[in-house]
């Protein structure tokens, strides 16, 4: 917490570090941006900078669908780019 007195900036000693790991006691210390844990296991990026991503309907129920749907479901698709920077920003790319 900080108080403003005639100009000078008066740091409150009590909540020096409760913010967490990610705060030191140097004020002015931006916090750490996080991964998103979930996008990282699902989104790979290629060498030319796009977001590779894999089609869904290929996990279960096989048995009942035909072999030329479930070869076209194994290849991965580009994202869209109404998707990516929402994608990138959780990437922290």
């Amino acid at each position: 917490m900080i108080h403003l007195c005639a100009a000078v900036v008066i740091i409150d000693e009590r909540h020096q570090g409760a913010a967490g790991p990610n705060h030191t006691k140097e004020y002015g210390t931006m916090p750490k941006n996080k991964t998103h844990s979930g996008a990282k296991k699902r989104f790979k990026l290629t060498g030319s900078g796009k977001i590779k991503r894999q089609q869904a309907n290929r996990r279960h129920y096989l048995e009942h669908k035909s072999s030329r749907l479930t070869r076209r479901l194994a290849s991965d698709q580009i994202v869209t780019k109404a998707d990516e920077g929402r994608i990138k920003k959780m990437l922290g790319l």
